[in-house]
């Protein structure tokens, strides 16, 4: 991808990364007979704006858009919505908390339907850009995969916290299966929180 970083921007972008960093993106709390997942609001965010951010980066690369269509924009901006809209509806829930607990009904389910829809906006980037790839360049392509991937890497990491899968801020580092950390997945979809 085009370098659109100064070397100041940089630097902010690596601070906020290291203070994100520094807060787990969740907490167990085991009980006798329950674990609470305590989840940080402003993770759960930086992920829902990474899938947002996905979408826009590579809908906004006229090869990619023009390979894509109007249709499949289309589509891919509707998954887009879903994202923004599950993220409102979570925001509207968590309000000004700093951390939440995912057990709570309420709130579990606003979460779970903030991941449904990034998978499926994941789902709908791959999908549409599987059948175009062959129409790219090679730059192009290998800037559309990058962003594909860092948010199948968001993806893996918010599943498998919700999962309890991974350790108590392994979040920060590398899940199963991404190409990339949460970090560098969040830096190269320009979100910091």
């Amino acid at each position: 991808m085009k370098n659109m970083f100064s070397r100041r921007e940089a630097l902010r972008l690596s601070a906020a990364a290291a203070i994100m960093g520094a807060l787990p993106a969740c907490t167990v709390i085991d009980g006798k007979n329950t674990t609470t997942l305590v989840l940080n609001v402003a993770k759960i965010r930086a992920y829902a704006q990474a899938g947002l951010n996905a979408a826009s980066t590579i809908l906004s690369i006229p090869p990619v858009a023009a390979a894509l269509g109007v249709g499949v924009a289309a589509a891919i901006s509707a998954a887009s919505e879903g994202v923004s809209a599950a993220l409102s509806a979570f925001e509207a829930e968590a309000g000004d908390q700093v951390t939440i607990v995912y057990n709570s009904d309420s709130l579990k389910t606003k979460v779970d339907a903030l991941l449904t829809e990034l998978e499926k906006l994941s789902e709908s980037l791959a999908k549409a850009l599987t059948s175009v790839s062959t129409e790219l360049d090679d730059k192009t392509r290998a800037d559309v995969t990058t962003a594909l991937d860092a948010l199948r890497t968001i993806v893996a990491i918010f599943e498998a916290l919700l999962s309890g899968t991974i350790a108590v801020g392994a979040a920060c580092g590398r899940a199963k299966g991404p190409s990339m950390t949460e970090a560098q997945a969040l830096a190269t979809l320009h979100v910091t929180a």
